[in-house]
């Protein structure tokens, strides 16, 4: 805790400066106060420069500002510019408002543009992180990190990290979580079990497991909601939800009166306050803290099915009071967490992002707890519908390359200027009127679908990226609400204006973008529920709250989201006919009920009350009347088969209902035909192996690119370009896999034949998710493909950029797709033109081998099967006929280049068929104290004690080639059969010292980088792939000379003298001519390989 500041008192400079000189900065730092001479005043009305650190290289400022309201992204664009003018990369930032004594303290950062060497006062890549502080600030978080002295500039950036932020309260949550619903939890290096004390009625906590875990993430993530609500004020201070209404303080004295208070207080707020207007709230619930809370609609306080919620009228409590149970110590410990956090409804952007826990914490917090491990069945809403957290960074440039395409697309606008209009940094839009009008009215007949949306990712980084580009272009929205109210039927008219009246240009962009642009769909129904209260969220914190206006202290209702996100099964289609116009909706008999069912999806949004219940009868009684007519006209176009199902399907679907769909159509959930602008998703990561038999046939039957052994993400991209309109995007981070494994063949087939693949992002192993996913961003265009199959590539080698789009913008290459076999191959123009020269000139390595390649040995338990010297001499010794079955053995680490460096180990080789007991007592002894795991052995012989059975085995004791399957840099050599290997070494059985020569040159590597898998730093030389690797017969002169260079260069590793005292790298660079000339290689062509080839 520092001495010289107390982070929980009104801003004082020169206590700050003591604590800055004393406890924080190196002791470089220097205090010198100079008021800034602003060029032009905005929101910030004065500027001082307060000292400089030069060890950590910068300076600290101080701004002041009216209003702690004013908007941190517009504060935080002139802190740059003021920073860029100083010619300063990284600084420290007071921002302090005069009508408050609140304050934030920031760290910022910018890359300083340069023209010609010089530095130009403009910036790009700004980032500003801020500590809330002051009298209001829980100071729990910034005590923890702004208490020790800095050590560097990097240390600085890791203590205004917004991961190690969201991590601790992430890890705090999760455990109560758990504590609630049981289970196991990590603490420390401890897995700590924990008992379900969550009780549901009629609940099997084992067999319903799903069911506790769902109620718990919903009452989590409304109490989650709750608190951000008591973060907003009116503009006379008092917030929407009172301070004293769920606290620690009021729990407390629930428990010393002995109330339930899960029943008592929290029911009736969540579903007869916050879901009930005012003038109808039950007598009961008309407290005077309740009072105060507006009625929010939307549904997000609707009692849900396993929510348990029935009052009985006459006792005036819950039917479920003593069967429904959330333990009042544990809503206690719940309670005492949030109020040790700041909490923030100023969402964060990627360039402003507050250390407290802001909305999109939501989101995080909730894609990680559908994740949990169910206790019981050892499974995983995260294991079985693939769903991962989409990181900020990559969801801000998946939503920028979406936004670019359509913009360029239907505006005619350049690429620089959408990029410009997109972009945070400090530049120029060079739009002209015409061209702005053009964009605003493109943006407001966009369409967005994400097909997997989870926790509401995309959707949100959309909604804040268009909201963020409108606010450039309209700042006080005229034009956009003009638009708005043009796209509503006139009859609406007059009730959009009166939802519009009185908000703010923020409320209003908002909820145009939400009515009309942007959908999504999710087969998780906790997942949808979380998508709309992130919308809710995002609506609430720029709504305006008028305490002098009575109804709803001004707070409009939330609108309905049932018709903007659905719980449906995306891959599943609705029944088709042979004539397909027979099932369009539209083109049935029943065109006129069409529209009226669109009509009502359009009215429902901004219903409510008796209205809203109303709307939902007609839907229904249209819908299923709309079914009917369906099935007649089915029935008279002589297909009775489909009548059932067609029918059926559509008149089952009830978007008011607390259940998935097993279909997906866009015209019938959303009201729209030809397809979105822009698809957009991190699609499920679940692999073939855990998808059911009746799923894979269901795939298989209606999805082209999906094959037996194909993972469900390629099912979504058939499915997501469906999806698309002609001329839109489709925008992906999904598994790299299909872009090499065989199941990927149909996939990149389909898309390589029928759309332009415009740009692929390759982060290999990189952990860009929790797990190890193999992630990579695909940019598809649905337009035909152009002959040439260009694209721009990036294979991303770390983490460690500070922007993904400059990394992309610096590094990434035009390439060209090369269809090798079963898979893609992704090559510049030189590379490919290389390649193409040397595969016309060989024969496939497979091919030249003829199949003589072999793996090394799985036993499946090495603790009783590879033994040290000591052992083997004690076994001999036992019995002499023990060393009949003692082998040499060789892992993948003593294989060298040319060499190898045994550790002398051996593998006692129990062969299939061999008598251990009766023929090896010795060995028999040895490994019975093993008996037990060798018995769980899946891959064991006849017997506990025998290994699996083996074809090759006496390949081993043969001349070979042997190398690792893992490579940095190639390790090929030549054993002459005096070793078994693991299963990390793979053998070719020939004694061919060209092949080994050419394998270990550099023209060799560099094909194995191309034909193989990238994983870590280097490469895995998995057969399948290895064995197309482009092999050149040489003639006899040559490869007799290879040959005795490669004996030569393997005699001196061992230590020999070499021919004529040459060194190894002289012969290697021989071993290396001699290859560029029987492959006829040019000098560019040879600078290329030294130039992607290894260090030696």
């Amino acid at each position: 805790m520092p001495k010289y500041v107390k982070f929980n008192e009104p801003y004082n400079r020169s206590e700050f400066l003591e604590f800055l000189s004393r406890e924080f900065l190196t002791d470089s730092f220097r205090s010198n106060i100079e008021e800034i001479s602003l060029k032009s005043k905005g929101r910030i009305k004065k500027a001082f420069e307060l000292g400089e650190d030069p060890v950590l290289g910068i300076t600290v400022f101080e701004f002041e500002h009216d209003s702690e309201k004013d908007p941190r992204v517009s504060l935080s664009r002139e802190a740059f510019r003021i920073m860029a003018d100083y010619g300063t990369r990284d600084s420290l930032a007071i921002f302090k408002s005069s009508n408050s004594e609140n304050y934030r303290f920031s760290y910022m950062s910018i890359e300083l543009t340069k023209e010609n060497g010089k530095i130009k006062n403009k910036y790009s890549n700004p980032k500003r992180y801020s500590f809330y502080l002051g009298p209001d600030a829980k100071i729990h978080t910034p005590e923890k990190f702004l208490s020790k002295r800095v050590i560097d500039l990097e240390d600085l950036r890791k203590r205004f990290s917004v991961e190690v932020v969201n991590k601790e309260f992430y890890e705090k949550i999760a455990l109560l979580f758990t504590k609630l619903v049981g289970g196991k939890r990590k603490i420390g290096s401890e897995e700590v079990p924990f008992e379900t004390i969550l009780k549901l009625p009629s609940t099997d906590p084992k067999k319903d497991h799903e069911i506790l875990q769902e109620f718990a993430v919903r009452l989590i993530g409304r109490i989650i909601f709750i608190w951000f609500l008591k973060e907003k004020h009116s503009e006379s201070g008092n917030p929407l939800v009172p301070k004293e209404v769920l606290s620690s303080r009021s729990i407390k004295e629930a428990i010393e009166n002995n109330q339930d208070y899960y029943h008592e207080v929290i029911e009736p707020l969540f579903f007869e306050v916050l879901n009930t207007k005012l003038e109808e709230r039950k007598e009961r619930f008309r407290k005077p803290e309740f009072d105060q809370i507006p009625f929010l609609n939307g549904g997000l306080f609707a009692p849900h099915n396993h929510d348990y919620y029935e009052i009985d009228e006459i006792t005036g409590f819950s039917k479920y009071l003593n069967t429904l149970k959330v333990p009042n110590e544990w809503l206690k410990e719940l309670l005492e967490l949030l109020e040790t956090y700041n909490f923030t409804i100023d969402e964060n952007t990627p360039v402003d992002v507050e250390l407290s826990v802001d909305p999109e914490m939501l989101g995080r917090i909730f894609e990680n707890l559908l994740a949990e491990i169910n206790p019981e069945t050892g499974e995983s809403a995260r294991k079985a519908t693939g769903s991962y957290y989409t990181p900020r960074q990559i969801v801000e440039y998946m939503v920028d390359e979406s936004l670019k395409h359509y913009l360029v697309s239907n505006t005619g606008i350049k690429e620089k200027q959408a990029e410009n209009l997109l972009s945070y940094a400090d530049v120029e839009l060079s739009l002209n009127e015409d061209e702005k009008e053009k964009i605003l009215d493109a943006l407001s007949k966009l369409k967005i679908i994400d097909p997997a949306c989870g926790s509401g990712a995309f959707p949100m980084g959309l909604l804040q990226k268009i909201a963020y580009t409108l606010d450039k272009l309209d700042p006080n929205a005229t034009e956009w609400k003009e638009r708005q109210l043009r796209a509503v039927n006139p009859v609406f008219r007059n009730f959009i204006e009166e939802k519009f009246k009185n908000e703010s240009a923020s409320y209003i962009r908002k909820l145009g973008i939400i009515e009309h642009s942007i959908y999504g769909v999710d087969i998780q129904e906790i997942a949808v529920e979380l998508s709309k209260l992130r919308v809710f969220l995002s609506l609430i914190v720029d709504a305006n709250v008028n305490d002098n206006i009575h109804e709803n202290r001004g707070v409009k209702p939330l609108p309905n989201l049932e018709f903007k996100f659905v719980c449906a099964n995306t891959l599943g289609k609705l029944h088709e006919s042979k004539d397909k116009k027979q099932q369009r909706l539209g083109d049935t008999s029943s065109d006129r009920d069409i529209l009226k069912l669109k009509a009502i999806m359009e009215r429902f949004f901004n219903s409510y009350g008796n209205e809203k219940e109303r709307l939902k009868d007609e839907f229904r009684k249209l819908q299923k009347k709309i079914a009917q007519a369906i099935d007649k006209e089915i029935f008279e176009n002589g297909n009775t088969k489909m009548i059932k199902s067609l029918g059926l399907e559509l008149s089952q679907w009830d978007p008011f209902a607390d259940k998935a769909s097993d279909w997906f159509d866009p015209e019938w959930m959303f009201g729209i035909k030809n397809g979105f602008d822009i698809v957009i998703a991190n699609p499920p990561y679940i692999r073939q192996e855990a998808l059911d038999s009746e799923l894979k046939e269901y795939l298989r039957k209606n999805y082209k690119t999906m094959t037996g052994t194909s993972d469900i993400y390629v099912a979504f991209y058939e499915r997501g370009l469906e999806l698309t309109r002609e001329g839109g995007i489709l925008v992906y981070i999904s598994s790299n896999k299909f872009l090499r494994a065989k199941y990927g063949k149909a996939l990149t087939n389909f898309l390589q034949q029928n759309y332009t693949v415009s740009k692929i992002i390759d982060f290999g192993d990189l952990p860009v998710f929790d797990a190890t996913t193999y992630p990579c961003i695909l940019t598809v265009k649905k337009i035909k493909p152009s002959k040439e199959n260009h694209l721009r590539y990036l294979k991303v080698e770390n983490l460690n950029y500070k922007s993904l789009r400059e990394e992309i913008e610096r590094k990434s290459i035009n390439v060209v797709i090369r269809k090798d076999s079963d898979r893609w191959v992704l090559e510049d123009k030189a590379s490919l033109k290389l390649l193409e020269k040397i595969q016309a000139a060989g024969i496939p390595l497979g091919e030249y081998v003829n199949g003589k390649i072999f793996r090394g040995i799985v036993t499946g338990y090495n603790k009783a099967f590879i033994i040290d010297e000591a052992k083997r001499q004690e076994l001999i010794q036992k019995d002499p006929k023990s060393a009949e079955i003692i082998k040499p053995y060789l892992t993948g680490k003593e294989i060298k280049r040319y060499s190898i460096e045994w550790n002398g180990k051996y593998i006692i080789l129990a062969k299939d068929g061999i008598d251990i007991p009766h023929d090896y007592p010795a060995i028999y002894e040895h490994l019975s104290q093993y008996k037990e795991a060798l018995e769980k052995r899946w891959d064991k012989g006849k017997y506990w004690y025998n290994l699996r059975s083996c074809a090759y085995y006496s390949e081993f004791e043969k001349p070979k080639i042997v190398y690792q399957k893992f490579q940095v840099a190639p390790k090929f050599t030549f054993d002459e059969g005096s070793f078994y290997t693991n299963d990390a070494v793979w053998c070719i059985g020939l004694e061919d010292f060209y092949l080994l020569a050419f394998l270990n040159s550099k023209l060799g590597w560099f094909l194995i980088t191309k034909y193989c898998t990238q994983i870590q730093n280097g490469y895995q030389l998995i057969w399948n792939y290895l064995e197309n690797v482009p092999i050149v017969r040489p003639d006899e002169k040559a490869r007799k000379e290879i040959e005795e260079t490669t004996k030569v260069l393997i005699n001196s590793k061992k230590g020999s003298l070499t021919a004529n005292n040459k060194t190894t790298d002289e012969l290697d660079k021989h071993i290396d001519r001699l290859i560029y000339q029987i492959h006829d290689l040019t000098p560019q062509e040879i600078e290329l390989i030294d130039q992607l080839s290894w260090t030696r």
